[in-house]
């Protein structure tokens, strides 16, 4: 079972994202898979992280004012945070958020463009981020493989339950996902009892991937050729297309990175750009690439966050018959 960990002391500080940013737009995505890795609460982004081994839980609001763009961090931890952990969270935040890119050139080039102008004037300084780290975000796009949104929550919270790290601290609870290292002790039998079929094999094979040190998220880090962090994301064993598209661009940060569509993907921006689900997935990365070049991926990620945030608000027949699929 999940081991729990009670996080009683909090240090305070803040990270000064880049202008534009939008904080909503950057840590709120309805269009992502919900899990018991991220709560959402009341304008507060909660998670936990793990920094060299250790384990904090983290309250992350919006702070800005008028003049500047600020984040506040509350920092949960066992004993208190040194002045050097504090900064290795700021960093890692940065990265994961992807605070420190200044995108305002995206804002000004296409704020008169008939198809982006709505969704960049109500969104602009949103980023494309994640929560997780980059074997965290693998493991959940396991789970996601061939299979519906309610049976992956399902193999996700199973997963969690019984190898996860259950954090608690100001009320509030968040699992953060097991160390690579540590399901080296699993077997493959023991996983597939949760019922989670071949996805077990796949989270084997990755997972001893990183706690060999083959797979080395900060080295990847420093590579500024997204054909080249493809082809290793591509040599993992059970990591396909779609998962290696999601990673460039939430994971990296790679802004053209849109060399693949799913098929509901493609049925929903075929709709936002053409009106119709029958546009093919080759057209439409042909369209958006002459379109927005290389801000392709981004544009897109304005335009479907834009849609998933106003069907909180309204009901849209078409995109929540796509949903329940």
């Amino acid at each position: 079972m999940a081991k729990t960990v009670k996080l009683l002391k909090c240090n305070n500080f803040f990270i000064y994202p880049k202008k534009p940013f939008n904080f909503q737009g950057t840590f709120f995505k309805p269009s992502h898979f919900p899990s018991k890795l991220v709560v959402y609460d009341n304008g507060n982004l909660i998670q936990g992280i793990r920094i060299d081994g250790d384990l904090f839980g983290l309250i992350i609001s919006d702070a800005s004012t008028k003049r500047t763009s600020r984040i506040r961090i509350r920092a949960y931890s066992l004993s208190g945070i040194s002045k050097e952990i504090e900064s290795k969270i700021k960093d890692e935040l940065m990265v994961r958020y992807n605070l420190d890119i200044d995108i305002s050139d995206f804002g000004k080039r296409f704020k008169s463009d008939e198809i982006l102008a709505e969704s960049l004037k109500k969104w602009e300084g949103m980023r494309p981020s994640t929560a997780y780290s980059l074997y965290g975000f693998l493991m959940v796009a396991t789970v996601l493989q061939n299979a519906t949104v309610g049976r992956s929550i399902k193999m996700i919270d199973s997963l969690l339950q019984n190898y996860g790290v259950k954090l608690v601290f100001q009320g509030k609870e968040v699992f953060e996902i097991w160390d690579p290292k540590d399901m080296e002790k699993i077997t493959e039998e023991e996983l597939r009892n949760l019922r989670i079929g071949y996805r077990a094999k796949i989270i084997k094979k990755i997972s001893h991937a990183f706690a060999s040190g083959e797979i080395d998220e900060k080295e990847l880090r420093e590579i500024k050729d997204k054909e080249i962090v493809a082809h290793k994301l591509r040599s993992l064993y059970g990591v396909g297309p779609q998962s290696v598209s999601y990673i460039l661009f939430e994971v990296f940060h790679f802004y053209d990175a849109l060399n693949y569509l799913s098929p509901w993907e493609r049925k929903i921006i075929s709709m936002l750009l053409f009106g119709k689900k029958t546009v093919s997935a080759e057209r439409i990365i042909a369209f958006a690439k002459r379109r927005w070049g290389q801000w392709c991926m981004l544009a897109i990620h304005y335009l479907f966050e834009d849609l998933f945030w106003r069907s909180k608000r309204e009901q849209i027949a078409w995109l929540e018959e796509e949903i329940r699929k």
